[in-house]
């Protein structure tokens, strides 16, 4: 069997800024472009690309090490010598480590948030769609996001832990309270829903966009008004706040567009890449916000960490566990045949007990097995049968 290393390579908020975190923001079709692309590599057997706000990660199984910031960098068609940041390359234990805090919400911009969970599902979904997955992978980020389930710190299951809401904190501090305000949200995903029940939810007069307009669409929190996409313009003039946080690699809102227009004295941009032309509101008296101005270091419970450690343990037993399959069935054999060689017993029989027995023993031992104390084992099994 051909042991398969993990690899991971990618940007995040910590060492990259955002203008060039945009260039590796992947979208659906162009994650499953490239992922098509990578897997053509003869020595790579799966790969998974994750991109959010805060990151962009390739993830890999190979059979062999690679120049993985190289790969990276054609992939966001970026030249070394354009690019400003770190690449961060995670090889074997490094890698799955860093994924399993990553869907726990370590590694967030806003520790603890629970959405990277969903984001790290939905990464994986589009592998699997095109059976580029790999067995690897595949099991790394199950368990990765049973793992973060289980490890949802306080308030992230309804929103507290999130960009939508320090950006809700943070105008309720600076308008002196959201009573009435109005505000236009441009985006009807999972954030811009969840900033538009937020926002709702603190006293303000709310109005979501939709792509597809449906009077009263039920995805709509109550209490939000909806216009189509296209009437964003007319709602803008007459909003205090506009929260932008669409998944359209185009511009929402751009110079040309608001020429004329009176625009709000704040706008808050959460999308990746970023839904506002800084024409809009350099030079202007516009408080202009990004997501990067919302990174929160909240201490994290000591149950994140130790479902952390808890979430390897189960990779590894599995991991560990697989790779020693073909030491077990050469244990099996040897069993049968020091169990044949004592008596006269019927080899079929003898195969089952011998099998059913290992499958027993080294079933309950699964957790602490590695593929090198099972070979130690098979020697000393052979020494001792003198097979």
């Amino acid at each position: 069997m051909t042991a398969y290393r993990i690899f991971s390579v990618g940007v995040d908020f910590k060492d990259t800024p955002l203008e060039t975190r945009e260039k590796f923001a992947f979208d659906d079709e162009r994650a499953k472009a490239l992922i098509k692309e990578i897997c053509e590599r003869e020595v790579i057997k799966g790969c998974c690309i994750l991109s959010t706000c805060c990151r962009s990660e390739i993830y890999i199984s190979s059979q062999k090490d690679g120049e993985w910031e190289e790969l990276f960098l054609k992939a966001g068609g970026v030249r070394s010598n354009d690019f400003s940041g770190k690449i961060n390359v995670y090889r074997d234990m490094e890698a799955i480590s860093h994924l399993m805090e990553t869907a726990c919400g370590i590694n967030s911009a806003i520790k603890g948030e629970s959405q990277i969970i969903s984001q790290i599902s939905h990464s994986a979904d589009l592998s699997r769609g095109l059976g580029l997955m790999g067995a690897e992978l595949d099991v790394l980020f199950r368990t990765a996001v049973k793992t973060a389930r289980g490890a949802v710190s306080d308030g992230a299951e309804d929103g507290r832990v999130t960009s939508a809401y320090k950006a809700c904190e943070m105008l309720e501090r600076e308008l002196g309270g959201l009573m009435g305000k109005k505000c236009l949200v441009i985006g009807n995903g999972n954030v811009g829903l969840l900033a538009a029940r937020l926002l709702e939810e603190k006293g303000a007069d709310v109005t979501i966009t939709l792509r597809s307009y449906k009077h009263g669409e039920s995805i709509v929190p109550r209490g939000v008004g909806c216009i189509p996409y296209s009437d964003r313009l007319k709602a803008a003039p007459n909003s205090d706040v506009i929260i932008s946080a669409t998944k359209s690699p185009h511009f929402t809102l751009t110079k040309a567009m608001t020429e004329g227009i009176s625009l709000p004295g704040y706008i808050i941009d959460l999308a990746v890449p970023a839904d506002i032309e800084p024409a809009v509101y350099k030079n202007k008296a516009i408080k202009y916000y990004n997501i990067d101005d919302f990174i929160s270091e909240d201490i994290l419970s000591p149950k994140v960490y130790d479902s952390v450690e808890k979430g390897i343990g189960e990779y590894m037993s599995w991991y560990n566990y697989r790779e020693a399959l073909d030491t077990i069935r050469k244990i099996k054999i040897t069993l049968s045949g020091r169990i044949a060689a004592t008596g006269d017993f019927d080899e079929t029989v003898c195969e089952a007990i011998s099998g059913k027995a290992a499958d027993i023993l080294l079933g309950s031992l699964k957790e602490i097995i590695t593929p090198d104390v099972l070979e130690k084992a098979l020697c000393k099994i052979k020494e001792r049968a003198r097979l």
